[in-house]
């Protein structure tokens, strides 16, 4: 019974998750995508099973992706409760911004990481 509940609850995000018209992510508390909807795989141009931990990064282009990695393995490890990047998509060649927010336990242990990725128009 305890693993038909969490079948459901990973059933429940993933239709969540869908339901979003935005390119959304999750990802566990090491920093691995878990959870991709068909609008980020989309953008990306990706299939899901090639998206999944950090498999995202393949998407990312040539000159950001080291860069983009750091950045997030810096919020994971520095004990942040947002992540913030900039980069440049391979597919379109077009520049996107990923925000997420790191949530903590009391312990300073991550629960969850949701986030989204959208245009970044240059200011």
């Amino acid at each position: 019974e305890l693993g038909e509940a969490i079948d459901l609850e990973k059933k429940k995000k993933q239709v969540i998750t869908e339901l979003l018209n935005q390119p959304f992510y999750e990802c566990d508390s090491n920093g691995y995508a878990i959870c991709l909807n068909d609008a980020l795989l989309e953008l990306f141009g990706m299939e899901r099973d090639a998206a999944i931990g950090y498999g995202w990064l393949n998407a990312v282009a040539e000159g950001y992706n080291l860069k983009v990695k750091a950045e997030w393995e810096s919020a994971i490890r520095h004990h942040a409760i947002e992540f913030d990047s900039v980069y440049r998509v391979k597919k379109d060649g077009k520049m996107y911004r990923s925000r997420a927010k790191i949530l903590r336990d009391s312990e300073g242990e991550i629960k969850y990481i949701f986030g989204t990725v959208t245009p970044h128009e240059k200011v």
